[in-house]
């Protein structure tokens, strides 16, 4: 991913999800970037995602996002799962 795609990226985010924050859409567009030469996501995003730090939630959004459905096979998508408020029926 270059840097103008970065940018637009980022850009596209914001216009599309105005109630993200930019470390956030950061966060994402840093995922989607390191997804194709990882085997798994950074592990200070995922310990951090933990503490829901904005930035590394984006990050792991990004990176499972860009992973496509190959990601829910992975032992570090099961915490997406766990951070998320499920409404009770």
């Amino acid at each position: 991913m270059t840097a103008r795609e970065e940018e637009q990226l980022y850009l596209d985010l914001k216009s599309v999800h105005p109630t993200w924050t930019p470390p956030f859409i950061s966060g994402y567009v840093h995922g989607s970037r390191d997804e194709p030469g990882r085997k798994g996501p950074k592990p200070i995003y995922v310990r951090e995602a933990r503490t829901k730090k904005p930035y590394a939630l984006g990050y792991l959004l990004g990176f499972a996002v860009n992973r496509g459905p190959d990601a829910q096979a992975e032992a570090w998508f099961g915490m997406i799962g766990d951070l998320i408020d499920h409404a009770s029926n």
